[in-house]
């Protein structure tokens, strides 16, 4: 089996998921095999480009995530907390931690259906602004 070795601009293209965390884009997440297999990239090298003051890295092993493999987060933590306050109330109703780095561990195990009353707050943590 051939191993997929990615163009400058593919890879680009995928480390957007992590590179565009900020803001408008409070979560990011990539496959741990992308990361280490396809990319080439270790965690240390993953936390050093994209853990700064506002942005944390979470690596979530295949025992903590639904994501096979395992995956790595990043999320912009005042962005994602603000995110999480203007929603405190449908998240505490519906049993969801209020908190970004317990909200991360529940969005890392639980894949929503899109008729899931918490899709469109998921959606926008991840940048994906659908009408």
């Amino acid at each position: 089996m051939a191993t997929f070795v990615p163009t400058t601009q593919e890879r680009a293209d995928i480390l957007e998921s992590l590179a565009l965390v900020g803001p408008a884009k409070p979560v990011g997440y990539l496959p741990l095999p992308t990361v280490m297999k396809a990319l080439r990239l270790t965690i240390p090298a993953v936390e050093q480009e994209y853990a700064n003051g506002s942005r944390q890295v979470r690596v979530l092993g295949p025992e903590d995530c639904c994501i096979k493999g395992g995956a790595v987060y990043v999320f912009d933590q005042p962005a994602l907390a603000s995110l999480l306050s203007a929603s405190s109330r449908l998240l505490t109703d519906l049993g969801w931690p209020t908190d970004s780095e317990a909200f991360i561990r529940r969005i890392a195990v639980e894949w929503l259906t899109d008729d899931h009353p918490l899709i469109g707050l998921v959606r926008q943590a991840f940048g994906d602004v659908r009408s």
